[in-house]
């Protein structure tokens, strides 16, 4: 069997909301590994796993999450690589470093498990397996394995990884607006950070999740640069402006130039843990701003919050060759059921801060086409000012300023416009 036809997102990959026990691990092939797990009267009922490696990680994984499935602890801590030999067979290959890799993380789970519900110290337990490990065993003294500090995985290694709890950033009428742009370029961060800003200075309890793990820009436009992360119980604690909560993996690394070399999953996995592992409280709305494209990022945002009040945003410019690549986020919206808000039109004319004369630095039009093809509403659209760059380097969104001249004003009612767009979970 190819790589490439292996399931890259089996059901038992991404965190466990319910899960009492999570461990991961770094193995010597370089690829980290974690799983979650929930155990009730010393049986394992459901597991998990995220993986930063190949599709064969995954596909290791997975069969080992769904084979242990009412084993007890006991049980498998006694597995071997050898129970797993089908596995071999299933992806015609030798070597067996995937199984290793997937066994080892799972048995460090459990035995933290045993450790965090006895102490590792009672000789006589309800739970199975507990006397099996002490609490000055040769796995404690690897506990530097579980976590990769290599450049890769930096930001990865700063998420807090304490027990999962259930999710408590939801209200019963958070609204989630996920703002998507087809290509690069086109002020999607910039439209992201000021719709989260107009919605806090509405009075509402706003989140804005700036998941561009690749170039993100979030906290330059809000003037929070190389601000440190703290975390409570293991749980992060966002930055807070106002009304407005914000997180970024820009916060999470140690250099603002620091590169994060990430695959797909781990990604994922990163998404999910902004979601349930940041001290949102009760939230409004919930503003995410996604990279351009439709890949990993935009995929598993919409994956985590499947069956919420969600809607995108799509942002283009008004030349043809941006606007082509909106029928893709269009399209893609429809493949994921995610209700479009509308278009807006960046960049759309620059006015002239001295004539007032309008010139049409780009072609016009064509993100108003492109929703009228498609029956999407068109929210409006916005002009080139020179006052937007300096904002956004200052750290000041536009809606803050009084000297932005027509933008603003451009501006408010698009949001309106956002605002009046409600959807309602899915059935």
């Amino acid at each position: 069997m190819r790589e490439t036809d292996l399931i890259l997102r089996p059901v038992t990959f991404g965190p466990l909301k319910d899960a009492n026990c999570r461990a991961h691990y770094k193995g010597p092939c370089g690829d980290t590994m974690e799983f979650w797990i929930r155990v009730e009267d010393s049986k394992l009922l459901q597991c998990t796993f995220t993986t930063d490696g190949c599709e064969t990680s995954s596909y290791c994984a997975n069969a080992i999450a769904e084979d242990i499935i009412g084993k007890t602890t006991t049980e498998i801590t006694n597995l071997k690589v050898d129970d797993f030999a089908y596995i071999l067979k299933e992806l015609d290959m030798v070597e067996t470093d995937c199984i290793k890799l997937a066994l080892i993380t799972l048995q460090k789970t459990v035995s933290s498990f045993v450790k965090q519900n006895c102490g590792g110290q009672c000789k006589s337990c309800s739970i199975s397996g507990c006397d099996s490990r002490s609490s000055d065993s040769d796995e404690d003294k690897d506990e530097d394995n579980d976590t990769d500090k290599s450049a890769e995985g930096e930001a990865a290694a700063n998420i807090p990884t304490g027990q999962i709890v259930d999710n408590s950033y939801k209200s019963k009428e958070q609204q989630n607006i996920i703002v998507l742009s087809g290509k690069g370029g086109v002020g999607k961060s910039t439209v992201a950070v000021n719709l989260a800003t107009k919605l806090a200075q509405e009075g509402n309890k706003v989140g804005l999740i700036d998941i561009d793990f690749h170039g993100p820009s979030i906290p330059v436009m809000l003037g929070i640069k190389g601000t440190p992360v703290e975390s409570d119980n293991g749980r992060l604690k966002p930055y807070i402006r106002g009304n407005l909560k914000v997180m970024s993996i820009g916060f999470l690394l140690s250099q603002s130039d620091a590169p994060v070399i990430w695959r797909g999953p781990m990604k994922m996995g990163a998404i999910k843990q902004f979601l349930d592992d940041v001290d949102w409280g009760l939230l409004d709305y919930l503003v995410i701003d996604s990279p351009p494209g439709t890949g990993d990022e935009p995929l598993s945002i919409c994956q985590a919050l499947e069956g919420q009040h969600n809607r995108a945003l799509i942002v283009t410019t008004p030349q043809e060759v941006a606007a082509s690549d909106v029928r893709r986020s269009v399209n893609f919206c429809k493949k994921m059921n995610l209700p479009i808000a509308g278009i807006l039109e960046n960049m759309s004319g620059f006015t002239c801060p001295h004539c007032n004369e309008t010139t049409n630095i780009f072609s016009t039009g064509g993100g108003e086409k492109i929703a009228n093809t498609y029956g999407i509403a068109f929210l409006g659209a916005l002009p080139v000012d020179a006052h937007v760059g300096v904002t956004c380097d200052e750290g000041l969104p536009f809606v803050d300023r009084d000297d932005v001249g027509k933008i603003q004003g451009h501006f408010n009612k698009i949001v309106d416009k956002i605002i009046d767009f409600e959807v309602l979970p899915e059935k």
